[in-house]
């Protein structure tokens, strides 16, 4: 592999990159070579570095929002449990109704969207419009919190989307340079130690498979 495609991965390149300045490095005659194409390896690692830490961030935001929306569905429960109790378990009372047109399980099916948030913004509002739901307003202060958490996590979990897309994409620059940079080992190497095609080709990253092991 002495030289790598446009279509080579920012892991395969920096793969092969690693491989070949670790021959170059012991070798004197290979000294400025290694120290030209080091740099454009360091980038890349650092990217990719990069990349790996947004990307495990972003994760695990998207994992707490599913904490964070199973508070608000339990606690919606709640407060509608309690809602009914103030209107008598009349489902077809006017506040209660204005309160929640449709079926709060059906905002519950969604994951932080806009549709939930909505939703449980207007509950809250009309919840405390009327004097009907006096008695529940620390369960409707307490619901509004948890929907606060909610939309802030969500905040954060589309922010760290942007900023792996930057990663990514700051990866692909660095994996570009560094993959130009890795094509011009082969030519210096043959200048460097002409006909020796046995060292030429251990500079390079050969995938091997597993040699078979003799029967026991």
């Amino acid at each position: 592999m002495q030289t790598l495609s446009p279509a080579s991965s920012p892991q395969k390149i920096f793969r092969a990159l690693r491989f070949s300045l670790r021959r170059l490095a012991p070798r004197p005659e290979a000294f400025d070579l290694h120290a030209k194409i080091t740099p454009y390896f360091t980038t890349l690692q650092t990217r990719l570095s990069a990349q790996d830490a947004a990307h495990d961030a972003r994760l695990d935001a998207s994992a707490e929002l599913f904490v964070l929306d199973d508070d608000v569905d339990v606690f919606m429960a709640e407060v509608v449990a309690r809602a009914l109790l103030c209107v008598s378990r009349d489902r077809r009372h006017p506040s209660f109704i204005a309160a929640f047109p449709t079926p709060p399980s059906d905002a519950a099916n969604d994951l932080a969207s806009d549709a939930q948030s909505r939703y449980v913004r207007t509950a809250i509002a009309a919840l405390r419009a009327d004097t009907v739901f006096a008695s529940i307003s620390a369960e409707v202060d307490a619901l509004e919190v948890k929907q606060n958490a909610l939309e802030a996590g969500r905040a954060n979990r589309d922010a760290l989307w942007d900023a792996e897309q930057l990663t990514r994409q700051q990866t692909l620059a660095a994996a570009e340079a560094a993959r130009l940079a890795f094509n011009t080992i082969a030519p210096s190497v043959k200048l460097l130690y002409p006909g020796r095609r046995g060292l030429l080709r251990s500079f390079f990253l050969r995938e091997e498979k597993e040699p078979n092991k003799a029967a026991e």
